[in-house]
C-alpha cells in the first residue's frame, strides 16, 4: 500500500509543472443537491476513532450554538478543516490506474424503470473498463437504502396515521441541540453529510449514546440493534477479479460494443446481454482517470439514473480513491521498493473526420492538445437556451466541478411527453431534467449552471461516448480537437466508429511523445523560455512504461519509490522557504 501511496504522492508535483491547481471539494452544502459524499464518511469516523485519547480531555459540548462572546472567550478557536481529510481529485495521469476500492450504487433505469445495483471495483492493468452481471443477491446488501415497507396487512387509518405522539421534552431539547452542533460542525469543521451520518460519527467517537440516537431518528430501540452498514475503516487494497474472456456477460466499454443507433441513450451489447446508458458513468471514469474497472450489474439492464448527471459518479470515485493499475503477472518475489507502473497509451488520430445527419454535425482536426468544443441551438424553440457553445480540455478546471453537476434537457415538455409515448423515460423526469418553457425554466430549481448547463451537459455525454475508443487502459479522448454541433448520442457514437475506422499503427503514442509535439509548438509561438518549464515537467514525470518495437507489447518499467521521511524533510523545506 505505500508503494500505491507514494506512486499517488507525485501527483503535487506534477500539477505544479503543469501550472495546474490541485483542488479539493470545496462545495457549499447546502448548494449541492445530490447526497453530499465529498469528504467520505469513513473519513470522518476513522478521524475520530484516532482521537479517542483527545476526546477525553475534551469539554463538553455547549447546548445550541456558541455566542459571539462564547466564541471569544474559547482558548482554542476553531481552525478550518484539515486539507489532508478532502479525498484528492483522481485525475489522469501517464500511467495507467484503478480504483483503491469498490463502490455499489442501487437505483432506478432512466429508460427501463428496472431497478439495478452496480458496483465498481478495481482491475488489472491492460484489462481497461468492462460490464459483467452477476447473479441476484451478489452484490444488493452492499447498497442500503431504507424506501419503507409497505404491509397491508398492519395497514392503519389514515386519521390515526396523522396523529403525532407529543415527545418528551428532554428528547426534543436533544434534537435540537445536537442539530445546531450538526450545523456547526458544517460551518466550522468542514463536515459534509446528512445528519443521521453525523450522529452515526458521534456514536463511533462515544460522545452520543447510541440509544438517544435512535430515540432522536425515530429507529426502534432494540438492544440487539445493529447499523446496517459498519463504516469502513480500512485502507487496504481491494481484491482484484481478473477479467475472464470466456464470461457469456462480458460487455467490455469499447466502441466494438455498440450494436444499436438511434437510442436516446449509449447502449452496449444486445439482447438480454445488454447494458443501456452506460456515458455518464464512463464519463466520469474517463475524466477522472479509471482506466481499467470492472462494473458488475445486478438486476436490471440499465444504469441508475442518480440524478442524470454525472456528479454522483464523479464523487463516488473520488472517495475510492485511485492507484496504479497493477499487472496481473507480477512476480511475488519483486523487491517491495519497486513497482510496476503500465504506460498509458493515447490515441492521436493523424486524419480529419466528419459526420453528420439532418440536425448537426461532428468533426475531428488533429492536434496536439486534446480539446472538446461542443454547441447546440435551440433559439427558436427553446429561447431560455439559445444558443451555447463552449470548449473543454483535460487541463482546465476538474470535470467534478466544470461539466458533471449538468443535467440532462429537453426543449419544451411537448419532448418529454414524446419520449415517453415512444417507451422511453419510465422512471419519470421529476428533478431529473431541465425543460424548457420558452423563455423559461419549467422548474428553475432543478438549474444548477443558470447560463450554459446543457452544452455543458452536452460535453459530459460527449466524453462518455468517446471513453469507447479506449483500448486495453489507454486514454479514450483522443488527442486534437473534437467539435460537436447539436450531436445527439446516435451522431456521437457514429462519429467514434467512423474515427476509430480512421487509424492507423502510427496514431497509438504515449504521454511524452505528445509531450515533445507540444514542446515544439510553444516554441515556435513562444520561444524557448516556455519549453524549459516545459522540460522541467517532463523530469517530474514518472518513469511510465515503454512500447516494445519488435513485439508491440508492453514493457514493465520500475517506478522510484519516494520515502517518506523523505518527503516529510522535503516539505519542510518548502515551508521554510515559502515562510521566508
Amino acid at each position: 500500500m505505500r508503494q500505491a501511496r507514494s506512486l499517488q504522492g507525485l501527483q503535487p508535483a506534477r500539477h505544479a509543472a503543469l501550472g495546474t491547481i490541485r483542488r479539493h471539494c470545496t462545495h457549499p452544502a447546502r448548494l449541492c443537491r445530490l447526497q453530499q459524499r465529498c469528504r467520505q464518511l469513513p473519513a470522518a469516523v476513522a478521524a475520530a476513532a484516532n482521537t479517542a485519547e483527545a476526546t477525553a480531555d475534551k469539554r463538553p459540548r455547549p447546548k445550541g450554538r456558541p455566542s459571539k462572546r462564547q466564541q471569544a472567550e474559547e482558548e482554542e478557536p476553531l481552525q478550518p478543516p484539515a486539507e489532508e481529510a478532502d479525498p484528492e481529485l483522481p485525475t489522469p495521469l501517464d500511467y495507467q490506474q484503478t480504483l483503491i476500492k469498490s463502490f455499489t450504487i442501487g437505483g432506478v433505469g432512466l429508460h427501463s424503470g428496472e431497478y439495478a445495483f452496480v458496483r465498481v471495483r478495481p482491475a488489472f492493468a491492460g484489462e481497461g473498463r468492462y460490464f459483467v452481471r452477476v447473479p441476484p443477491g451478489t452484490n444488493g446488501n452492499r447498497f442500503v437504502f431504507d424506501e419503507g415497507r409497505y404491509d397491508q396487512k398492519n395497514e392503519i387509518p389514515v386519521e390515526e396515521a396523522l396523529q403525532v405522539e407529543p415527545e418528551s421534552p428532554e428528547l426534543e431539547d436533544a434534537k435540537v441541540d445536537w442539530y445546531m452542533s450538526y450545523l456547526e460542525a458544517q460551518e466550522h469543521e468542514g463536515f459534509v453529510g446528512t445528519f443521521n451520518e453525523y450522529t452515526q460519527v458521534q456514536v463511533y467517537a462515544g460522545e452520543l449514546d447510541a440509544k438517544l440516537r435512535r430515540a432522536m431518528l425515530d429507529i426502534p430501540d432494540d438492544e440487539d440493534d445493529e447499523p446496517d452498514v459498519e463504516p469502513d475503516l480500512s485502507v487496504e487494497l481491494e481484491e482484484i477479479v481478473p477479467l475472464d474472456p470466456d464470461d457469456p456477460t462480458l460487455v467490455m466499454a469499447n466502441i466494438s460494443s455498440v450494436r444499436m443507433l438511434g437510442l436516446p441513450y449509449t447502449q452496449l451489447g444486445e439482447d438480454d446481454n445488454r447494458v443501456m446508458g452506460v456515458e455518464l458513468l464512463l464519463a466520469a471514469l474517463e475524466a477522472s482517470g479509471v482506466d481499467n474497472a470492472r462494473v458488475e450489474i445486478e438486476g436490471g439492464h440499465e444504469i441508475p439514473v442518480l440524478d442524470n448527471s454525472a456528479l454522483g459518479w464523479c464523487i463516488d470515485i473520488q472517495c475510492a480513491g485511485l492507484r496504479p493499475a497493477p499487472v496481473q503477472d507480477t512476480d511475488a518475489d519483486a523487491d517491495d521498493e519497486d513497482t510496476i507502473v503500465v504506460r498509458r497509451d493515447l490515441i492521436r488520430p493523424s486524419e480529419a473526420v466528419a459526420v453528420h445527419d439532418a440536425e448537426g454535425w461532428m468533426t475531428f482536426i488533429p492536434s496536439n492538445f486534446t480539446k472538446l468544443t461542443a454547441g447546440v441551438d435551440h433559439a427558436l424553440t427553446a429561447p431560455i437556451i439559445g444558443r451555447q457553445w463552449l470548449t473543454w480540455s483535460s487541463d482546465d478546471q476538474h470535470f467534478r466541478y466544470t461539466l458533471a453537476p449538468a443535467r440532462a434537457y429537453v426543449e419544451s415538455i411537448e419532448e418529454l411527453f414524446a419520449l415517453r409515448n415512444a417507451g422511453f423515460v419510465k422512471a419519470g423526469a421529476e428533478n431529473l431534467f431541465l425543460i424548457a418553457a420558452g423563455d423559461k425554466w419549467w422548474d428553475p430549481d432543478v438549474v444548477r449552471m443558470v447560463y450554459d448547463e446543457p452544452v455543458r451537459y452536452k460535453l459530459s455525454q460527449l466524453i462518455g461516448n468517446l471513453s469507447l475508443l479506449s483500448m486495453a487502459g489507454s486514454q479514450g479522448l483522443p488527442v486534437g480537437h473534437v467539435t460537436a454541433y447539436n450531436a445527439n448520442p446516435s451522431l456521437q457514437l457514429s462519429f467514434a466508429q467512423q474515427l476509430f475506422g480512421s487509424l492507423k499503427e502510427d496514431d497509438i503514442t504515449d504521454f511524452n511523445d505528445v509531450l515533445e509535439k507540444q514542446q515544439e509548438f510553444w516554441q515556435a509561438k513562444y520561444g524557448t523560455a516556455v519549453v524549459d518549464d516545459m522540460e522541467r515537467m517532463d523530469s517530474t514525470s514518472v518513469g511510465a512504461a515503454g512500447m516494445d518495437a519488435d513485439s508491440g507489447g508492453v514493457q514493465d518499467v520500475e517506478a522510484e519509490v519516494i520515502d517518506d521521511d523523505e518527503e516529510d524533510e522535503t516539505e519542510e523545506e518548502e515551508e521554510e522557504q515559502d515562510a521566508y
